[in-house]
């Protein structure tokens, strides 16, 4: 028996009862439930972030520019202060492709100008106090695009890179998590019938203008 032991035979003491047999069920059972459960996360948003802004929610973005009037000289600009309003998906949906292969955090901030830039632009072509205009030298506060990364970060649409780098990058890098790619198809992707897009809202008074970025920020 010692030279050639048989498939099947067993120690007595060693045969599973029928509680280890229930038990260990049970936690295949639950090792399951887990797995659907991490499968699930994936794509969607993270325990907990229901009370934080998100998707349709409206976020305010305040900037400064310059108006010159046609056929006028640079002295001529006027300074205004300003704000436009825009959804935290319209913002997302943006700057996402960004950091489809991972982004520098100086990319991800010209990438929150951009969109920014783009739609203030938009909302003052056309306001009657700045008609004629030539619209120039927008400027962004630094605080306001670190609370969008806040924000995303916290709703675990976007984290920090872990990829190993050289010891002398000490950059920040943004990657996007599987639910904020995810978000970023759903918003993304070209529909059949086109959703014509919200035009952004804009108020702007006349200030004192901005001469340099350290005073936006």
């Amino acid at each position: 028996m010692k030279r050639h032991p048989a498939v099947g035979w067993v120690r007595a003491d060693q045969v599973p009862t029928q509680a280890t047999i229930a038990e260990v069920l049970a936690l295949r059972n639950r090792v399951a439930d887990l797995e659907s459960e991490a499968a699930a996360a994936r794509v969607t948003p993270p325990i907990g972030t229901e009370d934080l802004q998100q998707g349709d929610d409206s976020v305010e973005i305040t900037m400064s520019f310059t108006a010159r009037p046609a056929g006028g000289s640079y002295s001529d600009r006027r300074g205004y202060t300003a704000h436009i309003d825009l959804t935290w998906n319209e913002i997302f949906a943006a700057v996402a492709p960004t950091m489809i292969n991972e982004a520098a955090d100086d990319d991800l901030r010209r990438a929150f100008n951009k969109i920014f830039d783009q739609r203030a632009r938009a909302a003052f072509a056309n306001d009657k106090a700045l008609k004629g205009n030539t619209l120039d030298e927008f400027r962004f506060r630094d605080e306001e695009k670190e609370t969008c990364i806040v924000q995303f970060r916290a709703l675990g649409l976007i984290r920090e890179s872990m990829r190993p780098r050289s010891v002398k990058d000490t950059n920040t890098y943004w990657a996007l998590t599987p639910y904020g790619d995810h978000l970023m198809t759903q918003l993304r992707a070209v529909r059949r019938t086109p959703i014509a897009p919200e035009e952004p809202e804009g108020d702007a008074t006349e200030g004192e203008l901005v001469d340099s970025e350290e005073e936006l920020k």
